[in-house]
């Protein structure tokens, strides 16, 4: 059976999925098995994300994708699917590495960040920040430059802190980028990288990414509660399955001992290549900021 390497796990599935494939030395990884089953229809889902409704039946998650496929996450190493009627396993798939994913990552993960994670000499580096603001071209970047991929997107992450390993591509437009004005993501398309990482990495440092009406790029470290209140807006919570305050709390215990930073970068040039040297100067050195 075809299998797929994510989020530091070995997927078994029929599905043709967007993800790098598992190659042999994967062998040795947790699998996770992707089954094509008759699932008995369910009893209504409480919530919804557009169409698209989920919650929790007989203790397992149940996420419905009507023109798709329903989707049943029993643990972290079983899901089951049907297709929907007059479906292919094309909109399955889509699906499922994207939404149902997502879904799926709350069995493995303690919080999980909008954002891209790169691994530097010291741990894993994460850069959140809104749409459009240009973290996967600068993980990219990073990349580029010989640091190693973890993740785009979604930042799972575990106790210690950890940073758990994603989906090794980053999601680019067609001139590299992901911070051009107006841009919303539709046209993005995966590209891999020239390195990766598919194990577990101490959280090192966060950078917040902002384009902003500037000159310059601009650095600035946060401290005490203002850790926080610059990460907790990019936590990805999903109704009915996260506890927000009780995420919250998680979030708030793994900062302290970890550097954050606010980077502003402006809104209408290409700064790829400054932002990347402020953050290998972070890598390197995490808290030289703090000490100015």
């Amino acid at each position: 059976m075809p299998a797929y390497l994510a989020f530091g796990r070995r997927f078994e599935t029929e599905l043709t999925l967007p993800w790098p494939p598992a190659a042999r030395l994967a062998d040795a990884l947790p699998p996770v098995r992707v089954s094509r089953v008759d699932l008995a229809d369910a009893v209504a889902l409480p919530f919804a994300l557009g169409a698209v409704r989920y919650g929790k039946v007989n203790g397992s998650l149940v996420v419905d994708v009507p023109w798709a496929a329903r989707f049943e996450i029993a643990d972290q190493s079983s899901i089951r699917y049907t297709l929907a009627a007059d479906a292919d396993g094309r909109a399955a798939a889509e699906y499922f590495s994207g939404l149902v994913a997502g879904f799926w990552l709350r069995t493995v993960a303690e919080a999980v960040l909008h954002g891209s994670a790169v691994e530097g000499p010291g741990g894993a580096w994460i850069i959140v920040g809104a749409s459009g603001s240009g973290k996967s071209s600068g993980a990219a970047e990073l990349a580029r430059r010989g640091h190693a991929l973890m993740c785009d997107d979604s930042v799972p992450l575990a106790a210690g802190p950890t940073v758990l390993p994603g989906v090794a591509m980053s999601r680019l437009g067609a001139d590299g980028q992901d911070g051009a004005a107006g841009s919303d993501g539709a046209d993005k398309v995966a590209v891999p990288p020239s390195a990766a990482r598919h194990e577990p990495c101490r959280l090192a440092g966060i950078v917040r990414l902002a384009a902003v009406d500037a000159d310059r790029p601009e650095l600035r470290p946060a401290r005490g509660a203002a850790r926080l209140a610059l990460v907790a807006p990019f936590l990805q919570l999903l109704e009915g399955v996260d506890d927000r305050i009780m995420t919250l709390a998680k979030l708030a215990g793994m900062l302290p001992s970890v550097p954050v930073y606010a980077l502003d970068r402006p809104l209408a040039d290409d700064t790829r290549a400054e932002c990347a040297d402020l953050v290998e100067r972070l890598m390197e050195a995490p808290d030289l900021e703090e000490e100015r």
